[in-house]
C-alpha cells in the first residue's frame, strides 16, 4: 500500500460499489454512536447561544439549533430501530440515508471533533495505513469487537480504516482468485497440448 494513496477516495469508492457489506459495524450503527455524542464543541455553542439575549441571537444560531433538533430526531428513529427492530417508512428513510450518504456521517464526525482531535485521528490513520494487510485485519477486527467502547477519535479512525482495509482485502481476494484461475487455465492448456502430441504418436 502506497502512503500517498488517499483513504477518503477509497471510502467513497468502496461504499459506491457495496464493498462495505462485509463490515461487522453497519453505517447506521456508526451514525447512532456519533449522534449520541454531545461534544465539547456543541456544549460550548449551546451555552453561548443560551447566554444571549433574544435580540442577539443570529440566523446562524437559529440554524444551528434547528439542525441539532433534526439530528436529535434522527437519533431517536435510529435508537428505536436498533433497540426494537421495528421498521416503518420513517425508519426506512433514515436508515437509507445513513447507509447511502457517507457524507452525512463524515459531516457529523468533523463537526463534533476539535481540530486537535482530528489531527490526532489523522496521524493514527497514517500510522495504521503503513501496516500490512494481515496486521490491518487484526486492527480492524479489534475495533469492531470493541466498537461500543471506542473513543470518538478511534471511532473516526475506524470509519476510514475499515473502508480502506476492506477495499484492499476485496482486491487481494479477487487477485488471488484471478491468479488461481490463470494457473488452472495454464494447466488445462498444457494438458490439451500434451494430449495432442500423444495423439500424433499414437497415429
Amino acid at each position: 500500500m502506497k502512503e500517498s494513496e488517499n483513504m477518503d477516495d477509497y471510502s467513497g469508492f468502496c461504499l459506491s460499489y457495496g464493498w462495505d457489506v462485509g463490515k461487522k459495524i453497519p453505517l447506521d450503527v456508526e451514525c447512532y454512536k456519533w449522534l449520541s455524542y454531545e461534544s465539547e464543541k456543541e456544549k460550548e455553542r449551546v451555552a453561548l447561544i443560551n447566554s444571549k439575549n433574544a435580540d442577539e441571537i443570529t440566523r446562524k444560531d437559529v440554524a444551528f439549533l434547528e439542525e441539532q433538533k433534526h439530528l436529535t430526531y434522527i437519533k431517536k428513529i435510529l435508537r428505536d430501530y436498533l433497540l426494537t427492530g421495528n421498521f416503518n417508512k420513517k425508519t426506512w428513510k433514515i436508515i437509507s440515508m445513513c447507509k447511502e450518504n457517507d457524507d452525512f456521517l463524515k459531516t457529523i464526525m468533523i463537526d463534533k471533533l476539535t481540530k486537535q482531535e482530528l489531527l490526532e485521528a489523522k496521524e493514527k490513520l497514517l500510522n495504521y495505513k503503513s501496516e500490512t494487510l494481515e496486521k490491518l485485519s487484526k486492527i480492524v477486527r479489534n475495533f469492531e469487537n470493541n466498537y461500543d467502547t471506542l473513543s470518538y477519535i478511534d471511532a473516526y479512525v475506524f470509519h476510514y480504516l475499515s473502508e480502506y482495509y476492506y477495499y484492499y482485502d476485496y482486491r487481494a481476494h479477487w487477485q488471488a482468485l484471478n491468479d488461481e484461475n490463470y494457473r488452472k487455465a495454464l494447466i488445462s492448456e498444457k494438458m490439451r497440448e500434451d494430449s495432442a502430441i500423444a495423439a500424433k504418436f499414437r497415429l
